[in-house]
């Protein structure tokens, strides 16, 4: 119960965080500092989601993120975990759209 409650709170932080922010850069001029995280025991889901992301980030952009199992800065939190829940809330919001 405290486990859903705890959840439930830091996605109220983030909507609200990323409902009064700037948009979020994830790919600029062809290249990304960000990596896709999830923890090594993450379910196939979760590994099945960070790939599936990974191309579609690539497929819209030319950019391949890595995938990892560290946490890194800046990131992409997939995942059970607590380092997604943990991290700061960004100062921006991720959306993901296409330019040219």
């Amino acid at each position: 119960m405290l486990r859903c409650a705890l959840v439930a709170t830091a996605f109220l932080l983030i909507a609200a965080t990323g409902a009064f922010s700037a948009p979020l850069e994830l790919v600029a001029d062809g290249a990304t500092d960000y990596v896709i995280y999830y923890a090594d025991q993450a379910p196939a889901s979760v590994r099945m989601a960070a790939a599936e992301l990974r191309s579609y980030i690539e497929k819209s952009t030319g950019v391949r993120l890595d995938i990892v199992n560290e946490p890194g800065n800046p990131m992409i939190c997939l995942g059970d975990n607590l380092s997604g829940f943990f991290s700061l809330v960004p100062e921006q919001a991720l959306s993901v759209r296409a330019t040219q």
